[in-house]
């Protein structure tokens, strides 16, 4: 997903996802990084697939679902919740639930991204992998921080710069970063209109 896939995705989802209660957590089956968050709405039950690095969406489809030791805390720490909040972090691929238990749900669509859960103070106690970069770490006990956004114009592309997609920058025929900004920014506010 892009960051457009996602912003449209939560434009469409947010209140589809907003006051479910989490009822169970699975793994699919066969995979070792791919949630299955089961959840209880008003109108029915739904099921989010959440893959760190790659996708979060609703599916109708009956999944294989497994549990392991991952599985396992996860539904120890968010279980029986309910979703408060959502929002996109940082206009990165980067998706935040809040839950009623003081929890936060972190789910970076980035490459080599990762699930994380936070406490209300953003302290790490649950992360698929343990990261380090040269900018943060991402363990648990460790403070949760985004990704540090590149300022260098002669190291960066265009892409990472606007946290847009190149398909999107050649359409708009963007070709410097301050205009670029300026239109990103007006076609976020269209899309969120629709």
């Amino acid at each position: 997903m892009n960051y457009f896939d996602l912003l449209a995705w939560h434009i469409e989802n947010s209140q589809n996802i907003e006051n479910c209660r989490i009822d169970n957590i699975y793994i699919t089956k066969g995979s070792n990084n791919i949630f299955l968050f089961h959840l209880h709405c008003k109108d029915g039950d739904r099921d989010l697939i959440i893959e760190p690095g790659r996708r979060i969406h609703f599916t109708k489809f009956t999944i294989d679902r497994d549990t392991n030791g991952q599985v396992s805390f996860l539904r120890t720490l968010l279980r029986e919740s309910f979703i408060r909040s959502t929002e996109i972090l940082g206009h990165e691929r980067i998706y935040s639930i809040k839950t009623s238990n003081e929890k936060n749900i972190i789910v970076e669509l980035l490459p080599r991204g990762v699930l994380i859960v936070t406490d209300d103070k953003n302290q790490i106690l649950f992360t698929t992998e343990r990261k380090e970069f040269k900018d943060r770490e991402i363990k648990q006990g460790s403070t949760y921080s985004l990704p540090p956004i590149s300022t260098s114009k002669r190291k960066a592309s265009l892409p990472s710069l606007l946290s847009a997609p190149q398909e999107i920058i050649d359409a708009l025929n963007i070709t410097d970063v301050e205009n670029g900004k300026i239109i990103i920014s007006e076609l976020e506010e269209k899309i969120k209109m629709v």
